[in-house]
């Protein structure tokens, strides 16, 4: 179970908190393969655990292997932690042998070198808070220092009620007393809940007594780790059997609510039980603590139980961020306060990437801001995609797809006009892979206008949907199939009339081939609009300052026809990179400006953020506006267009009297350093005076003598 039946809660919660790491538990066959889809879709990496009762013995099979190799080449999951706390009896079928040690390398290592066929990594397995021992000298011993060159280790650095910087924090080392307010505070200000429940019955001046009777300044993280910085010892260990640290991430630890060190209460009386306030406090101070570079991630003890679905009390008990447990002695609704915390804290990038190619490919795919397409169609196997439509005429848009599990084996779809109007009688086709088309046609008010089409029984990627014989979106991909496996489904989709805007009748794809085409043959930019007063203004980068990182080079300004620009009047601004490619997203920014604006001051920047085959931007042209346009890219020159201006309402001799738009095209180029101008020899004979000795005889210069004046 992992929360399927209510996800976009998840979903929004893992958004709203800025997650991007999360540990899940997987059978090793796929159990958690629809959470692992729906993180790596968050643009969030998921560690999948191998969920094995017992870890040992046993070898990883082709089952594992390969359904990591899925998740790799799918959604770009590259950890895996293979086995849990081999310390621990419990891990162990028949009981921990006397030579565990042993065999728990013996297992790291096929895992590993399984796992790194695949291309990903088999994390070596943390030990139970506190462990023993050095293993990776045994991998050392082994002749295998080839494997910390690409080693994670996973560390299960529980806290347990002890502050982060134990134990070289007040209370371990010199023994700090505890104040009757500290001691309440504790207790969230109540004496019953101090006394009884915080700290186990023990009284202030119990708790400072035994404070100093154990203080222990000369205590170090390499005499007790069974707290948070056991990463620093674990460091020590790597460092100590092949010279150099590597990765390691939490994948289970933090602070639980009510957990102290030890099992039963009273193992470590110095330190308060944490409530369910200050276990948050805790934890939030953990994810902003400064962590070493080696520390990849922290991925803590737990966030929900129940609330996914899973039954299970002895979990539910072990401080869930979502649990009802705490809400009648603690005044909560279902979650602790740490939740309103991570939401409203703004988030910190420690480092960024790489990110895996088929993770950043997944969580881009399909991303529509304005369609309302079924996420699940994104998690089927294969993928049930929209197809936009890349024309440039009018065209049926699809708006809507909604997905019903478990239906009859149907496609149902409505057409409407562009005002949303409902239309009877409209074809539309179910097409095959050998573009055989089965057509149908909605329905009437009766049908609520639904046309429907049997699937035939056919499996995913069999079908493509889209209007009959007219410019049209296409849902491909479809067929029956689930997430589940194979079964009848149905799928709704509605089609909207797109009437084509004048502003869209420019062939931006062609006019963006020939302006690129004309400038790499001419060398010069295609310039049609200096009749109508357009002009380029170009930059020249210089050895003074700091050298330009690039240069956006103007390649071509074009007018628009008559057709093109309709009634329209418009700047429409277009990038490329180097390769002749659109450039889209969170830069540049286009940056504009007209005359008698404050003194020229440059208007809000635009986001280049149009389809790829529209202009990056367009601007309007008001009535006597003259409009200078460039790119803003940090350390990057850029040419600009000048004087782009709409028509006269009253030109002069009668001329240019119909609306006028411009085609913009600028291309990011790289920076060739320029070479220092030479002397004149003028300037040179300011500077030296040069004598010579001339043999008239021989007629040649014996003797030269340069002289700095």
């Amino acid at each position: 179970m992992w929360g399927q039946g209510n996800w976009p809660f998840w979903r929004d919660f893992l958004v709203a908190a800025q997650i991007k790491w999360v540990k899940v538990n997987d059978d090793g066959g796929g159990s958690a393969k629809g959470l692992v889809a729906r993180l790596a879709n968050l643009g969030i990496m998921p560690v999948v655990r191998f969920y094995r009762q017992p870890s040992y013995p046993g070898y990883l099979t082709a089952r594992e292997t390969d359904y990591a190799r899925a998740l790799y080449e799918r959604y770009g999951v590259v950890y895996f932690e293979t086995r849990n706390e081999p310390d621990l009896n419990l891990e162990w079928g028949g009981g921990r042998p006397a030579n565990w040690l042993q065999q728990v390398i013996t297992y790291y290592l096929d895992d590993r070198d399984k796992l790194a066929k695949v291309g990903v990594y088999a994390l070596f397995p943390a030990f139970g808070p506190g462990g023993e021992g050095n293993p990776f000298e045994l991998i050392t011993r082994r002749g295998r220092l080839d494997v910390f060159d690409r080693m994670v280790v996973a560390l299960h650095n529980y806290c347990l009620g002890r502050p982060l910087a134990y134990p070289n924090d007040d209370i371990a080392d010199h023994g700090q007393p505890l104040s009757y307010a500290e001691w309440l505070a504790a207790g969230d200000g109540r004496p019953s809940l101090a006394l009884n429940v915080v700290w186990d019955r023990w009284t202030h001046t119990r708790v400072s007594e035994a404070r100093r009777q154990l203080a222990n300044p000369k205590l170090t993280i390499y005499d007790d780790w069974t707290c948070f910085r056991a990463f620093e010892r674990m460091d020590k260990l790597v460092r100590d059997a092949c010279g150099h640290s590597v990765a390691m991430m939490m994948t289970e630890g933090g602070y639980n609510v009510l957990q102290r060190a030890g099992t039963s209460g009273g193992d470590d009386p110095r330190y308060p039980k944490p409530t369910p306030q200050r276990a948050s406090e805790l934890t939030m101070a953990m994810f902003n603590y400064h962590l070493p570079d080696y520390m990849l991630a922290l991925m803590p003890w737990i966030v929900g139980v129940a609330k996914f679905g899973v039954q299970s009390p002895g979990f539910e008990h072990q401080g869930p961020w979502f649990t009802n447990i705490y809400d009648r002695d603690w005044g909560l609704k279902g979650e602790l306060p740490l939740v309103q915390m991570l939401k409203t804290t703004p988030g910190r990038v420690r480092a960024n990437g790489p990110v895996p190619s088929a993770l950043e490919k997944f969580y881009q795919a399909q991303e529509f801001e304005d369609r309302r397409i079924d996420e699940r169609l994104k998690y089927l196997e294969p993928m049930v995609l929209v197809e936009p439509y890349q024309g440039q005429e009018s065209y049926w848009k699809l708006v809507e797809v909604q997905f019903k599990e478990k239906g009859n084996g149907y496609v149902y779809v409505k057409v409407e006009d562009a005002d949303g109007t409902e239309l009877e009688g409209v074809s539309f086709a179910a097409y095959t892979k050998a573009n055989q088309a089965r057509v149908a046609s909605t329905k009437g008010k009766a049908d609520q206008y639904w046309g429907n089409l049997p699937l035939f029984n056919a499996p995913l990627g069999t079908y493509r949907i889209g209007i009959h014989n007219q410019p049209s979106d296409y849902l491909s991909g479809v067929g029956n199939g689930s997430e589940a496996g194979f079964q009848a489904v149905d799928y709704f989709l509605t089609f909207r009339k797109v009437e084509r805007t004048v502003e869209a009748m420019l062939n931006v794809p062609q006019w963006r081939q020939i302006i690129l085409n004309y400038y790499a043959k001419e060398g010069e930019a295609y310039n049609n609009a200096e009749a109508a007063g357009v002009g380029i203004k170009k930059v020249t980068p210089d050895n003074q300052g700091p050298a330009p990182s690039g240069l956006w080079r103007l390649v071509g300004v074009r007018q628009l026809t008559t057709a093109e620009s309709g009634s329209n009047q418009y700047v429409y601004v277009d990038l490329v990179d180097q390769n002749g490619q659109p450039v889209r997203g969170a830069a540049p920014l286009i940056a504009w400006t007209w005359e008698g604006r404050r003194s020229n001051e440059p208007a809000s920047p635009i986001r280049p953020d149009k389809p790829v085959h529209e202009a990056a931007a367009n601007i309007g042209l008001g009535a006597g506006q003259k409009i200078s346009v460039w790119i803003q890219d940090s350390n990057t020159l850029s040419d600009s267009a000048t004087n782009l201006q709409a028509a006269p309402s009253r030109p002069a001799g009668g001329g240019d009297t119909g609306p006028r738009s411009f085609y913009v095209l600028f291309q990011r180029q790289s920076v060739s350093p320029q070479p220092p101008v030479p002397e004149s020899g003028v300037e040179i004979f300011k500077k030296y005076r040069i004598s010579f000795v001339f043999n008239e005889e021989k007629m040649t210069i014996e003797d030269v003598t340069i002289t700095k004046l």
